[in-house]
């Protein structure tokens, strides 16, 4: 059996100081993205602009999106190609809707780029 000793105020107080010094030496919680934030500022001798930091990081999801549609746009012409050497001719209105849609999304990208260049040098 044990028994309980009771601490003396001294002891509580030292048990108190040392609870609330675990407390300080916490890491505070990091922002949303600060991990990456703080490594790229490693990267870059230069002091990151956040602005910038955040116009780089849409231009590049833009240019991801834009490289994948390119891609898309291609393997819809190859098929096309294919069907029109086979003589497939009626099939080929899906693939008109598609290609037109993508080239749509890639003028809408073309002008995000532009906005972005464009709030950038403000």
């Amino acid at each position: 059996m044990s028994v309980k000793k009771e601490l003396t105020p001294e002891e509580l107080e030292i048990k108190k100081a040392k609870k609330e010094q675990k407390k300080l030496n916490k890491p505070a919680p990091l922002k949303k993205h600060q991990v990456l934030y703080d490594n790229l500022g490693l990267l870059n001798p230069d002091k990151i602009n956040e602005d910038d930091f955040i116009s780089d990081l849409l231009r590049t999801v833009i240019r991801m999106r834009h490289n994948k549609i390119n891609e898309s746009l291609r393997q819809l012409r190859f098929l096309q190609e294919e069907e029109q050497e086979q003589g497939q001719q009626q099939g080929n209105i899906p693939f008109q809707d598609l290609v037109l849609s993508y080239t749509q999304n890639l003028l809408k990208l073309n002008h995000a780029l532009v906005v972005n260049q464009q709030i950038k040098q403000l």
